[in-house]
């Protein structure tokens, strides 16, 4: 279409502006609302550590923060604890699930994000890079490298808290005075610290947690079971094709530029 003249140049300009805005819109919300619930887990976790202070205090916290209370043998029977670590273990598990369910939705639209920015940040830089360093057209590049890398950090930051507070009930469950208490709630106790040392996170396309190590883009070598040979994350491994690509195209427009002026 011809958008030299009237009306086709306000169609065009029309079409650009509004497929640019539902483009930017979905992808900013979809980031801003996989990292808000991904807050409130968050929060929710950091709940249960409370609960499991509070319920538990009577038997004295293990913390040099806290008071030892004194504790009477009536406290530490089963039927007197059951209820409240049946409820502790079912807040848990309910809690797990629901990231569970969060994960297999936002997976896909985590993987499609991260290969987007990492799209778009390659190609911008690349783009900016053989323009003069003050071009107003590259500060527009750097303004779209900077609106890409935003809402991934946030988004890789959140889901490195929720980890964290996920991993955090063991800690909290050791912290409690278990000793001389009922042995189904110990192992209770023991049981919610084995599930918590795994903590809770959400993938990028079943292939790697976002983390604040994801964010970096470059993760360190994870040594094999065997011990002899170490894994690379894909993250690593498409920066790398990305920059090969990168230097080959500066390489091959150097040589064509070196062989106009020779010629």
């Amino acid at each position: 279409m011809n958008t030299t003249y009237s009306p086709n140049f306000e169609i065009g300009w029309a079409h650009h502006v509004i497929g640019v805005s539902v483009a930017a819109t979905t992808f900013v919300m979809s980031d801003v609302l996989i990292a808000t619930i991904t807050i409130n887990i968050t929060l929710q976790f950091k709940i249960l550590q409370k609960i499991l202070r509070d319920t538990f205090k009577h038997l004295g916290i293990n913390d040099r923060d806290d008071e030892t209370v004194s504790v009477t043998d009536s406290s530490k029977k089963w039927k007197t604890l059951r209820t409240e670590i049946k409820k502790i273990v079912i807040h848990h598990l309910s809690l797990i699930d629901l990231v569970g369910n969060l994960e297999a939705v936002s997976s896909v639209l985590l993987l499609i994000g991260v290969i987007s920015g990492l799209s778009i940040t390659s190609f911008s830089l690349y783009y900016a890079s053989v323009l003069p360093l003050l071009d107003f057209t590259a500060l527009q590049s750097y303004f779209e490298v900077l609106a890409t890398i935003v809402p991934l950090f946030v988004v890789c930051y959140c889901g490195n808290e929720l980890s964290k507070s996920s991993e955090y009930i063991a800690n909290m469950c050791y912290k409690i005075n278990f000793i001389g208490t009922d042995i189904k709630f110990q192992k209770s106790l023991l049981l919610i610290m084995m599930r918590s040392q795994k903590p809770v996170r959400l993938t990028i396309g079943k292939f790697a947690g976002i983390s604040i190590e994801i964010f970096t883009w470059v993760s360190k070598p994870v040594q094999q079971p065997r011990h002899k040979y170490m894994n690379i994350n894909c993250c690593s491994l498409c920066v790398a094709s990305i920059h090969t690509l990168w230097f080959y195209v500066r390489v091959t427009i150097v040589k064509e530029t070196l062989c106009t002026r020779t010629g």
